[in-house]
């Protein structure tokens, strides 16, 4: 049997900050950032074992030709 010893998610965002400060202000302290400084890329907060990553949808689709479509 599998054991899992981390858990992560990855959600494209049209507005990395945005996403990222709503869960901050659950109480999910952030991880990762990418870049340290501006606006961020990536953005990483984690709680009980389960890490969400806020990637950047236009970085995603310009810098990697990723088709990506962010939630609404």
């Amino acid at each position: 049997m599998a054991v899992f010893e981390a858990v992560q998610v990855n959600l494209w965002c049209d507005d990395v900050e945005r996403c990222a400060a709503f869960f901050r202000s659950l109480g999910m302290p952030e991880k990762f950032r990418f870049p340290s400084d501006g606006e961020p890329h990536q953005v990483e907060v984690e709680a009980a074992g389960v890490r969400i990553g806020f990637s950047s949808a236009r970085v995603g689709s310009e810098l990697f030709g990723i088709a990506t479509t962010p939630g609404e």
